[in-house]
């Protein structure tokens, strides 16, 4: 365990040396700058700086906790940790933890999680296994170039050669793997003082059965869970929020049109919806978002409606009206603060009811297409192989059930928070 974390943290090193050679390319050579740019490069840098500013904040804080205030701050906060509903307080530590692997993920995941090789040793290996291997030199122009094929892309692992017995013959290595037999010149591979260095690449979770890493796919997948979850309460939140405040504060015909369009709305069935819109347009993440979104937003349309024609009655709204205030001020500075909650507890309980949406689409290959790794086709991979790789649909449902939980207890602490006040 301490071996992976100090390769986290030599992986976290490296990336801000990736990050110096950016920036002095970008000072010196704009246009070569920007060649360099993809998408996987700016994600993997955005990592690696959430992932200090992270660990810097936490250590500032412990230190000014500790050194100023006699750990003062610290019992306080302790105190109102310990005062908080228990399913509140379990729900909130998993929220956080998730998105925490939501902002580090590129970091975090020991392995590429599309890569496979050598199938022969590497598939179905159970958890805490470990294949040895030896791995082809590289040739680079410069540093650049080498950190970004090695941290960003991580095609050092394409060079690897996986076996379970080696014999040196001459300047020959002779990899066996099972029955299989390779011949490589010792010149061609990463050596030291003439033997070529043997290194091994560790399964925490196993692997699959085409040989990938299960770890890095499901820390991968629980990111792309979230992205597609959080997009679609977002666009839920304000399509939603626009027809039920427009609904509730201009009444009416206005009212009733709106009203009329929700029931219409939540009279189709999300998921024939769903299949509905994926069989015309195809499976996408960006059009699963777009879905989802759609699918939720009546929900929201009417507590805000409801919540604004209850917030409308009271007293300090007529005053505003008097004083000459725009409808559009006292909404947005007013009404939306003041039913606010109601709204987030349904969007939190809306995030997980998406979760599970997509990985029920996922696993009936109507949802994210393979090689991208989410929980529902890691699920029916275990399925597929639960007789001979029961770790893989273990591993993928628990996975599933809490990060359902952590939304779900989320919701149930905000629920009854507000229901006290």
């Amino acid at each position: 365990m301490l071996g992976m974390i100090l390769i986290r943290i030599e992986v976290i090193t490296d990336g801000l040396k990736l990050i110096y050679l950016l920036t002095g390319k970008m000072l010196y050579d704009f246009d070569g700058f920007i060649n360099e740019l993809d998408n996987k490069t700016i994600d993997f840098t955005l990592s690696v700086k959430l992932s200090i500013i992270l660990f810097l904040l936490i250590g500032l804080f412990l230190i000014s906790t500790i050194c100023t205030t006699n750990l003062k701050l610290f019992n306080r906060i302790y105190e109102k940790l310990i005062a908080l509903d228990n399913e509140f307080f379990l729900g909130l530590l998993l929220s956080i933890f998730f998105v925490f692997l939501l902002i580090t993920t590129p970091v975090l995941i020991p392995h590429n999680p599309d890569f496979q090789k050598d199938l022969v040793l590497t598939k179905h290996l159970p958890p805490l296994t470990n294949v040895k291997f030896v791995e082809y030199k590289s040739n680079f122009p410069d540093a650049l170039n080498k950190l970004r094929d090695e941290l960003v892309y991580r095609n050092n692992e394409n060079r690897r050669v996986y076996f379970n017995d080696l014999e040196l013959l001459n300047d020959e290595l002779i990899i066996k793997q099972n029955e299989r037999q390779l011949k490589i010149a010792v010149k061609n591979l990463i050596s030291e003082n003439g033997l070529p260095v043997v290194k091994r690449k560790f399964f925490i979770l196993g692997t699959d059965e085409f040989g990938r890493d299960l770890l890095s796919r499901i820390v991968v997948s629980i990111r792309i869970s979230l992205v597609i979850g959080l997009l679609a309460i977002l666009i839920s939140f304000f399509i939603g929020g626009l027809i039920g405040y427009t609904s509730g504060v201009k009444g009416g015909l206005i009212d009733s049109i709106l009203m009329r369009l929700v029931e219409f709305s939540l009279s189709i069935p999300a998921l024939f919806f769903a299949i509905f819109m994926i069989a015309f347009f195809g499976n996408s993440i960006s059009l699963l978002v777009i879905i989802f979104g759609l699918s939720g937003w009546m929900f929201v349309a009417r507590i805000a409606r409801n919540k604004s024609i209850s917030l409308n009655r009271k007293e300090f709204i007529q005053v505003l009206r008097l004083l000459g205030l725009s409808e559009f001020k006292i909404v947005l500075k007013h009404i939306i603060p003041n039913s606010i909650s109601p709204i987030l507890i349904t969007l939190i309980y809306q995030l997980s009811t998406v979760i599970i949406a997509e990985s029920a689409l996922s696993f009936l290959g109507l949802g994210v297409q393979p090689p991208t790794p989410t929980l529902g086709n890691i699920i029916k991979s275990g399925y597929d192989y639960i007789n001979n790789s029961i770790w893989i649909l273990t591993f993928g449902s628990l996975t599933l059930v809490f990060l359902i939980l952590t939304f779900n207890l989320l919701t149930e602490g905000l629920k009854k928070i507000y229901l006290n006040e």
